[in-house]
C-alpha cells in the first residue's frame, strides 16, 4: 500500500476520533462528572474535607467495533495549613487505532469569600502519550509493513486551568482542559507532535449545580454542564437527581447532542459511593449500537478532625 493510501486511511481514522471528541486536544466524555467534579475541574477538589479519589470506566457505543473505551482516576489531598489541595490524575482513552494516555499533577488554592463560601483556583501540568496501533487496520494487502505493529509513542505537554465557587447547596465552576493545542501529525510515515498556543483552540467548560432540600434526608439535585469545543456546536447537559435518605440517588440527563442518560448512585460503605449510567442516542447512530455504559466509584477518607463543613451538591 503506497503512502497516499496510508494518508487517506489515517485521515478517516482521525475524522472518527474528531467526531467522538476523544483524540488529540479534544476531551474525553463522561456522564458522571457531576458526581466527582475534580475529573473535569480540579479546583472542585477543594470542596472535599479529606483525602479522596475517584475511578471511572466508560464503554461508549457498545456493539460498534473499536468504539471508545475510557478508564480514568483522580486523587486529591487537602493541605489545610496552606489553603491548598494537591492531587494526581491518570486517564487512558482508546478509540479505533488511537490510544491516548494522560498523566497529570494538580494544585489548587482556595480563598474564603465569606463565612460560608469559598473560591478556588487550580493549575495542572499534563503529559500526554499518544500512540497509533496500525495492526488494527484491515488492509487489502496482507502483511503490508506500513501497518504492522504500533507507531512510536508521541509525548506532548499541556496545562489545565480551573476555578470553582461553592457554598452550601450551590457551586459554579469554569475550566480550560487544554491551554495548549497539541496535535499528532503523520509525515513521511512518522508521527510527530505539534504543540503551540492558540486561544481559539481552547476547550471551555462551565458547570453549575444546586441542591434543594425537600426533607432532612431527601433532596433534589440539579446541574448543568456546558462545553465549547473548536469545530463543534455548543454542547450542554441538563441533569436532575432525586436523592433518598442521602444514600440512594436516581436521576437522568438530557444532552443537546440528542442523547438521554439514566443514572443511579448508591452509598455502599461509609465514605464510598458507586454509580452507574446508561446513555442512549436518539439520533440515527442509536440504531447501530447498544448504548454507552459507565461505572464510577468515589471514596473519601474520614477527616481526622471536623472543620467548617459546606454541603456542596455531588451531582
Amino acid at each position: 500500500m503506497n503512502y497516499l493510501t496510508k494518508k487517506l486511511v489515517l485521515m478517516c481514522c482521525l475524522a472518527l476520533g474528531g467526531i467522538t471528541g476523544l483524540f488529540a486536544q479534544n476531551q474525553f466524555q463522561s456522564n458522571q462528572y457531576m458526581i466527582y467534579q475534580p475529573l473535569v475541574n480540579f479546583a472542585a477538589a477543594s470542596s472535599y474535607q479529606s483525602t479522596n479519589f475517584g475511578l471511572f470506566y466508560r464503554n461508549q457505543w457498545v456493539g460498534i467495533d473499536k468504539s471508545p473505551v475510557v478508564l480514568g482516576m483522580n486523587a486529591s489531598m487537602p493541605l489545610e495549613a496552606f489553603n491548598s489541595t494537591v492531587g494526581i490524575g491518570a486517564l487512558q482513552d482508546n478509540i479505533g487505532i488511537h490510544k491516548n494516555t494522560e498523566l497529570s499533577v494538580h494544585y489548587a488554592y482556595t480563598l474564603s469569600t465569606g463565612s460560608k463560601s469559598r473560591l478556588s483556583f487550580s493549575l495542572s501540568p499534563v503529559v500526554k502519550l499518544l500512540q497509533n496501533n496500525y495492526e488494527l487496520i484491515e488492509t487489502t494487502d496482507a502483511g503490508d509493513p506500513v501497518f504492522i505493529g504500533n507507531s512510536s509513542t508521541v509525548t506532548t505537554p499541556n496545562f489545565k486551568f480551573g476555578t470553582y465557587y461553592y457554598r452550601d447547596g450551590f457551586y459554579a465552576g469554569f475550566a480550560v482542559p487544554n491551554i495548549l493545542r497539541d496535535d499528532v501529525v503523520s509525515v513521511a510515515g512518522s508521527d510527530n507532535a505539534e504543540v503551540d498556543f492558540h486561544p481559539e483552540n481552547m476547550n471551555l467548560f462551565f458547570h453549575s449545580g444546586y441542591q434543594i432540600d425537600v426533607h432532612p434526608k431527601h433532596a433534589i439535585l440539579a446541574s448543568v454542564f456546558v462545553r465549547e469545543t473548536q469545530g463543534s456546536p455548543l454542547h450542554a447537559d441538563f441533569n436532575l437527581m432525586w436523592e433518598l435518605d442521602r444514600k440512594l440517588g436516581i436521576g437522568g440527563a438530557y444532552k443537546t447532542s440528542d442523547e438521554i442518560v439514566a443514572i443511579i448512585k448508591l452509598s455502599i460503605l461509609k465514605g464510598a459511593v458507586a454509580s452507574y449510567s446508561y446513555q442512549y442516542s436518539l439520533s440515527e447512530i442509536g440504531d447501530y449500537n447498544n448504548g454507552s455504559h459507565e461505572v464510577m466509584i468515589v471514596y473519601q477518607f474520614e477527616p481526622k478532625k471536623q472543620r467548617a463543613f459546606l454541603e456542596v451538591p455531588r451531582f
